[in-house]
């Protein structure tokens, strides 16, 4: 038996978690921008001679730009961006 006052989450999202799922895009975009803060920080370890830390910061921020893309495929932020063509591009084939 069913009841009429009970609201049904099949084919909607609830708004609390529509702000989780916008918080794991932000928070994803802010790790990938990290990589190029990472990419900034080695630029000036150059400038300033300090080759060992720009050397460090190279590797931090490719560990970032490797890890960036399967963190936002798992929080599937090219199916949640409003008006986003990156799914769409990503599956599509071209020949």
């Amino acid at each position: 038996m069913t009841h009429s006052c009970i609201p049904s989450s099949r084919g909607s999202v609830a708004a609390d978690e529509q702000h989780t799922i916008a918080g794991r895009g932000v928070a994803v975009h802010a790790f990938t921008a990290s990589g190029a803060v990472m990419g900034l920080a080695a630029l000036q370890a150059t400038v300033q001679s300090d080759y060992r830390a720009a050397f460090l910061w190279l590797i931090a921020a490719t560990a970032v730009d490797g890890v960036d893309g399967w963190l936002a495929r798992l929080a599937r932020v090219g199916e949640r961006a409003p008006g986003s063509t990156a799914s769409a591009s990503m599956t599509s084939s071209t020949t």
